[in-house]
């Protein structure tokens, strides 16, 4: 019977002491003291994961394979999260690194905000040095100089570089604000070039820098403040310069200039192909009759001043007097005090002032180019009448040197062309020859008219015998009469002496001009 009771303790001895061995291989609920990195941890040791819940509700995963889920049971990543709290200001997105009462840091599935409790926050990558990489080629790459490359890695020459990939354009600016600022805008102190833009390939034909305003300002403004600056300056070493295209308004130019202009050469398309009902014109003369020239002043006054119209005194025609004659070459134009004030406005809008009031000064302008060819026909019109002229005039020089020949074979020297003669014959009524003959300004005719006569009359006609002038004589003895070859045309006359109704004498005289 002791024997048996002995076995039984020992029974139970051994039962206790083995169920204490496997309490103590368990984890305490108050902690564990003794424990090894090597052989002691919490998980399994077959093929099978590890579930964390509270509440009965799972919370955490780990796979046989180490990978890590929370929020999800299936993680595909070493550390894999899901949510349903997207990071904004105040929500706390899948995780938060720091304080939400400080600096802090939340991610969604999508987002990555830098926050300072409740607000917005400067986000740092990589700020104490080391270049940064987004996306691929890399489409971001910052540099530990802080240099930039978009596209492509960065230029150390430029705070941002932009590689444009495949058929992509480069950089769009798409109405990024309804207010009145700019959408680009740079701005430098020092010296170079603030915006510089190269096209290097030749097969294209597109334009370098393009520009278009559907509102009422310049598509390009460009001024310069500076003594010796250039508001708009275009090169070019091969092709046009600068090229133009008006509108298609009556007022419209292809450009329009205030202020004086200056060019080393000018031209206009004349070509023949470009012309059609080509014609001869005449009686250009009778235009340029029509036509009233003029000496004038510019107006200065009020918002004249900004047409910078030339100073001092100009001449020229009026172009209400000119579209009379030449309506086709008088065009309605019209000045903007807005084209000359746009920064004013630029400014106005951008700090969301009312505009500056503008004026609109209509007026009317002259083609002055094209009254050039009407010259040129007018003077070679003038040019046959001179030539004509001058045919008459050589005839009738040939026709006196044939005349003088002719009165000194017949006259002799005592002839009575002399007032001596007509004096020693007083008793006679005498005509003599004009003096000179030919004249072409003024000319003489002595005549000696007796005592007796009762009346005289010097007549003068044309070669045919139509009567263009006459002077009667009142006195008696020798007489002198004067024909101013102002008051006759060039040509050939008669002159005859009259006296008591009866033809004494006629001769001939010769007027050049």
């Amino acid at each position: 019977m002791k024997k048996k009771s002995t076995l039984v303790l020992v029974a139970i001895a051994a039962i206790a002491s083995g169920s204490f061995q496997k309490a103590n291989a368990q984890w305490s609920l108050t902690g564990n003291a003794g424990t090894s990195v090597v052989t002691n941890f919490l998980g399994t040791t077959d093929n099978k994961g590890l579930v964390f819940r509270t509440n009965s509700v799972e919370r955490m995963r780990i796979l046989s394979s180490g990978k890590i889920g929370i929020g999800l049971t299936t993680p595909v990543a070493p550390l894999h999260i899901n949510g349903n709290n997207t990071t904004s200001l105040t929500s706390t997105g899948y995780i938060v690194s720091g304080n939400i009462d400080s600096y802090n840091l939340s991610l969604d599935n999508n987002e990555l905000q830098a926050r300072y409790d409740s607000t917005g926050s400067t986000l740092y990558l990589n700020y104490w040095g080391g270049p940064v990489r987004i996306g691929t080629f890399p489409a971001i790459y910052a540099a530990a100089d802080g240099t930039v490359g978009l596209s492509g890695n960065n230029d150390p020459n430029y705070l941002l570089k932009l590689n444009s990939p495949g058929a992509k354009g480069g950089i769009l600016i798409d109405d990024v604000t309804s207010g009145t600022y700019p959408s680009l805008s740079a701005s430098k102190s020092d010296l170079g070039t603030i915006i510089l833009a190269i096209k290097s390939g030749t097969g294209s034909a597109a334009s370098c820098l393009q520009a278009n305003d559907a509102g009422t300002g310049s598509a390009v403004l460009g001024s310069s403040t500076g003594s010796d600056g250039i508001g708009v300056s275009a090169i070019s070493t091969n092709g046009d310069g600068l090229f133009a295209d008006g509108g298609s308004g009556a007022g419209d130019y292809s450009a329009y200039f205030t202020g004086s202009t200056f060019c080393t050469g000018s031209y206009l398309g004349s070509d023949k192909k470009l012309k059609t009902n080509i014609q001869d014109f005449t009686n250009a003369m009778s235009i340029i009759d029509k036509l009233m020239p003029k000496v004038y002043e510019y107006r200065h006054d009020g918002n004249y001043g900004m047409m910078k119209l030339p100073t001092g005194q100009r001449y020229g025609l009026i172009a209400q007097d000119v579209e009379q004659v030449l309506p086709n070459i008088v065009k309605d134009s019209k000045f903007k005090t807005q084209w000359v004030n746009q920064q004013a406005f630029a400014d106005a809008e951008t700090q969301g002032k009312p505009l500056p009031k503008s004026e609109t000064i209509e007026f009317k302008a002259v083609n002055y180019t094209e009254l050039i060819p009407i010259m040129i026909k007018g003077m070679q019109e003038q040019q046959q009448v001179i030539d004509k002229q001058q045919q008459v005039n050589d005839q009738l020089q040939a026709q006196i040197a044939e005349l003088k020949r002719m009165v000194q074979s017949v006259m002799p020297a005592n002839s009575l062309n002399s007032a001596a003669a007509i004096q020693q014959q007083g008793t006679s009524a005498i005509l003599a020859q004009n003096t000179p003959n030919p004249f072409s300004t003024d000319t003489r005719i002595q005549c000696n008219i007796p005592a007796s006569v009762k009346s005289a009359i010097l007549i003068i006609t044309t070669m045919d015998g139509k009567q263009v002038q006459s002077y009667t004589i009142n006195n008696g003895g020798t007489t002198q009469v004067t024909v101013h070859a102002n008051s006759l045309p060039a040509g050939q006359y008669l002159y005859s002496l009259k006296v008591d109704n009866k033809i004494i004498d006629t001769k001939q005289m010769i007027l050049t001009k």
